[in-house]
């Protein structure tokens, strides 16, 4: 009698393993990756190792620009060239935000009309994941810089001082050095928001006799009026609330906020417009009277009294 060989169970095994991917369905059988967040990572970095694009992996996980990742984190990772589930109403909402936008620049460019210079629109910079550190800075005469601004011990790495004095100058007659607390904080708002261009409205100005408050720490060079472009006002002052040693300061009826670095935080709501004087409805959320006379913003000391973001 004729022995035969026993069979080989792979096919048994490879009929079993197939029959189970179609009980799963294709949703499940293509199941998309998860990336566990380490220190350094970004989602460049995560997009370029699992050959998809931020777009992609922003859209997975329901992440906004900008938007930090924290070690641990546990990130979808779609299939690559796969397209991923969103909203129907997803290009509306993307359209509204870049209405938004364009909103909130024409009204800057009103501003910028006010001190004698305008440019016109450009388009949006596009959404990237940016190298933390890093910092682009636009004046409204189109000048523009960037670089990383912090080494070791969060020192000003060289050329760095240099670069936001005249960036932040108030004619090239009237410069002043800037205080490296405030390029460090500048470039937080700047990490936060994916490094988005820092869109200066004021920084260094000169004494006057006409400025509202006797000592403006834009006279000290420890002071920025800025937005940035895409981001609301709103967004910018609540980051701006998270941060210690900070003066912020909210312009409902403006197109941006004022930031300066102090002993100390501060925060308060000015409901003026461009040219007036300041008009007070909050100071550190303690709700103002309505009318004159007008309560200043608490100062750190008497040599440096801040702040009036609205003052030319």
């Amino acid at each position: 009698m004729r022995v035969l060989p026993p069979r080989s169970p792979r096919p048994v095994v490879a009929g079993l393993l197939a029959a189970a991917l179609c009980l799963l369905g294709p949703a499940d059988a293509l199941a998309d990756k998860t990336h566990v967040v380490a220190p350094g990572h970004t989602l460049a970095k995560i997009a370029r190792r699992y050959n998809t694009t931020v777009e992609a992996l922003r859209d997975a996980n329901g992440l906004e620009p900008g938007q930090k990742l924290k070690p641990g984190q546990r990130l979808v990772v779609p299939e690559p060239g796969s397209q991923p589930a969103t909203p129907s109403d997803r290009p509306s909402r993307e359209t509204d935000r870049a209405r938004a936008g364009d909103e909130e620049y024409d009204s800057r460019n009103e501003d910028r009309a006010r001190r004698g210079t305008s440019r016109a629109p450009a388009a949006p910079p596009a959404r990237s994941a940016n190298k933390r550190g890093t910092i682009t800075l636009s004046r409204a005469d189109g000048e523009s810089w960037s670089g990383k601004t912090l080494g070791r011990r969060s020192r000003l790495l060289p050329g760095v001082a240099q670069a936001f004095q005249r960036m932040l100058r108030f004619d090239a007659a009237h410069t002043r050095q800037i205080d490296p607390r405030l390029v460090a904080v500048l470039t937080q708002f700047s990490d936060h928001f994916g490094g988005r261009p820092l869109e200066i409205v004021s920084g260094f100005r000169p004494h006057s006799a006409g400025q509202h408050t006797t000592h403006s720490n834009h006279n000290l060079g420890k002071a920025l009026d800025f937005a940035i472009r895409g981001v609301s006002n709103q967004a910018l002052r609540d980051f701006c609330h998270t941060l210690r040693d900070v003066g912020c300061g909210y312009y409902p009826n403006s197109s941006f906020i004022h930031v300066d670095v102090r002993t100390g935080s501060a925060r308060w709501v000015d409901e003026s417009g461009p040219g007036e004087p300041p008009r007070y409805s909050s100071v550190n959320g303690v709700k103002q009277p309505s009318r004159p006379p007008t309560p200043r913003p608490p100062a750190e000391s008497d040599e440096e009294q801040d702040t009036d973001a609205s003052e030319e």
